[in-house]
């Protein structure tokens, strides 16, 4: 199938000079480590093949970049000819890519959905009347991670840091727990495999006539996961929708009621569907990527006493032994902002940032990005990889 492509691709005329890049041969090889170490695997290809790589495999066509002036030309320069985003097969369960802030297209839905986010949901305003809530759930875990010490348990600090998250988000967006209504282990399984499928090459992405046999059943497995969310969530919006009649209902100001508000008021566009994906959208960006984080920064630290040492010194000194660190205080922490910022270097919860799609042929750094070419940024990366060039 792949040489089928292939031949097919050649065939069309291409004058100009295209990114180079590993063979099928070289990428089959490297599979295990492009999945398991992507970050790793991108860093060692780069080196060899250049800052601008191309991947093809099957009917599709992928732009990895490893360079800050290719990633400014994509980015800022020609940010318009590379708007487009790339819809994943995955994205089609229960059609999340025609109501998902992150996949839709650049249209009048997708701009009054950014615009609600930036205005309301993620605005100064917002963040800072939540803020007594991530101190409270920050509390929380703390406290749980103390009594597990005092009793002599092993902590796993990703699963405790995963449920913070879960519940902060959940407290954020209708104002009550997730977990108790389906089960701390089974929402972790529910999420994590949601979490799992998003990161799993899937045929279909590369063969899409592939694409009404899910071969992998990716699309049918998804699908089912989201329907056990939105039965959890279906029924808060009922009880939420049928409270907001009562004459003395007291409005719960969380993200849920905003949009309520914003669908209620004017907005033909924000309606159930759109909060549920909305809030999906939120879920999958929030959680693993934060207890992800924690995770490999404690690791991180753990392995390196004379960076814990100096961490440790600079919260006594600035803090006080024994006291709690406000948000308002990490502007005078320069030492934990820098490993903060060095342990998402190296450990980027997502290596790549979200595909875009090339809506024309593009020339960038003297190479063409051809026309349909998904468009992938390498994370985390120091130096400029020379390659072959």
């Amino acid at each position: 199938m792949h040489a089928l492509c292939s031949l097919h691709a050649r065939s069309r005329k291409s004058s100009y000079k295209l990114p180079p890049g590993p063979s099928l041969l070289t990428i089959i090889r490297n599979s295990r480590q492009l999945y398991k170490k992507p970050q790793q695997t991108m860093a060692k290809l780069a080196k060899f093949y250049g800052p601008i790589m191309r991947f093809t495999i099957g009917q599709s066509t992928t732009i990895v970049i490893s360079s800050t002036i290719a990633a400014q030309e994509i980015l800022q320069t020609d940010d318009a000819l590379f708007s487009d985003r790339t819809n994943p097969d995955i994205t089609t369960s229960y059609n999340h890519n025609h109501y998902s802030l992150v996949f839709l297209p650049v249209s009048p839905l997708w701009q009054e959905l950014r615009k609600i986010c930036h205005g309301n949901l993620f605005s100064v305003k917002t963040l800072d009347a939540s803020q007594d809530l991530r101190c409270r759930k920050l509390q929380e875990l703390l406290s749980d991670i103390r009594q597990s010490s005092l009793k002599g348990e092993v902590v796993d600090i990703g699963r405790a840091a995963f449920m913070a998250c879960i519940n902060f988000l959940s407290y954020t967006f209708v104002s009550q727990d997730f977990v108790p209504s389906v089960g701390n282990g089974e929402y972790k399984h529910v999420v994590g495999t949601l979490l799992k499928a998003t990161g799993t090459p899937n045929l279909v992405d590369y063969f899409p006539f592939l694409r009404m046999f899910d071969p992998q059943g990716i699309r049918r497995h998804t699908t089912n996961y989201i329907d056990k969310l939105f039965d959890v969530l279906d029924p808060i919006i009922d009880d939420r929708l049928k409270k907001r009649q009562e004459k003395n209902n007291v409005t719960s100001h969380d993200m849920l009621d905003i949009l309520l508000d914003i669908s209620q008021k004017s907005s033909e566009n924000i309606h159930r569907k759109q909060i549920k994906h909305l809030f999906l959208d939120l879920l999958v960006a929030g959680t693993d990527t934060k207890a992800y984080g924690l995770e490999r920064t404690m690791t991180e630290l753990m392995h390196s006493p004379e960076a814990m040492r100096k961490l440790k010194k600079e919260l006594a000194e600035v803090i006080g032994v024994g006291k709690a660190v406000e948000e308002s205080d990490v502007a005078r922490l320069p030492y934990l902002q820098a490993v903060i910022k060095e342990s998402l270097r190296m450990h980027p919860p997502a290596p790549l940032l979200l595909p875009r799609r090339a809506k024309t042929d593009v020339k960038v750094c003297g190479l063409t990005v051809p026309k349909g070419a998904q468009v992938l940024k390498r994370v985390g990366h120091r130096e400029e990889p020379r390659g072959v060039g």
